[in-house]
């Protein structure tokens, strides 16, 4: 029942045995809970479980148990944050019509925004759509660098951001950001694909 206190007192326990130098923003991601419903932050979980299953299928589940986490917590910024990332993947496949994809995609984002201005996962989904769909690169840097900046190990901020780099024509810079995600989450095949592409 108290996992979350239980995880934050890991982290403090992990800096201070290492005797690590964190900066405040470090200090406060430490301790930063989306949710205090249990049973929401697993929904949660298994909505990321499906997410990268990296099929229809797995999206369409993923999305589920979004909506399921806020129906036991409306106000949990990350499970929108997911939902954005569905819609967005699924528009991008032509899973969706790409209009309807992006539009929930962005709405969804937003309203992760409106609850926490500071989540990076929904500043990395604006980022990706400023840049690949809207053609408005400097504000999708913007949202991006900012990803990054608030949350560095933000899978998706690397992700998203390598692919923006490369069209840019940035591909080292791009080949940094890939090699990032692949660190945060070397189980994620898609992060292969992208990561040859870059090459």
């Amino acid at each position: 029942d108290d996992v979350f206190e239980i995880q934050e007192k890991v982290s403090r326990s992990i800096v201070d045995s290492l005797k690590l130098k964190i900066s405040p923003e470090e200090k406060e991601l430490i301790s930063k809970n989306p949710t205090k419903n249990l049973e929401a932050y697993n929904l949660y979980l298994k909505g990321r479980f499906f997410f990268f299953n990296g099929t229809r299928e797995g999206q369409i589940k993923s999305m589920e148990y979004y909506e399921k986490a806020l129906s036991e917590d409306p106000d949990y910024s990350l499970a929108y944050a997911g939902l954005a990332d569905t819609f967005y993947v699924q528009a991008t496949f032509g899973w969706l019509p790409l209009e309807e994809g992006l539009s929930r995609a962005k709405e969804n984002a937003k309203h992760a925004l409106d609850i926490d201005k500071e989540l990076a996962e929904a500043h990395s989904i604006l980022g990706v759509i400023l840049g690949s769909y809207d053609w408005k690169y400097k504000e999708a840097k913007t949202e991006l660098s900012l990803a990054i900046r608030l949350n560095p190990k933000c899978l998706g901020a690397h992700q998203y951001y390598s692919g923006f780099l490369d069209a840019l024509g940035q591909n080292e810079d791009a080949r940094v950001h890939i090699n990032i995600a692949i660190g945060l989450d070397p189980s994620f095949f898609y992060l292969y694909i992208l990561s040859a592409q870059l090459y």
